[in-house]
């Protein structure tokens, strides 16, 4: 079965959706917008979410910068089990 084209006509696959983040991510530090990174894990149920499968990692084509905020989630919630709102709260931090 093909791919299902979006609206421009690029196919929807992973290698699609990682394309098209990547461009939104380097849009936004062109402009000087700070990019922050969500990744969620499940430690201890030998899931796909457990940190010790080795997939809680971005996804192949996408890569954190230096200066990115990269956070590791343990609930459905990124401001619960992380210190995300730290950062976007932090004095000096750019308001976009």
């Amino acid at each position: 079965m093909k791919p299902a084209d979006d609206a421009r006509g690029e196919q929807l696959t992973h290698g699609g959706e990682c394309r098209r983040a990547d461009r939104l991510v380097g849009t936004a530090r062109a402009l000087g917008h700070e990019v922050a990174w969500v990744l969620h894990a499940e430690p201890g149920t030998g899931s796909a979410f457990d940190p010790a499968s080795g997939f809680v990692r971005l996804m192949d084509g996408l890569a954190a910068d230096p200066g990115d905020v990269v956070v590791t989630k343990t609930s459905r919630n990124a401001f619960t089990t992380t210190n995300l709102a730290q950062h976007l709260q932090r004095p000096g931090r750019p308001i976009s």
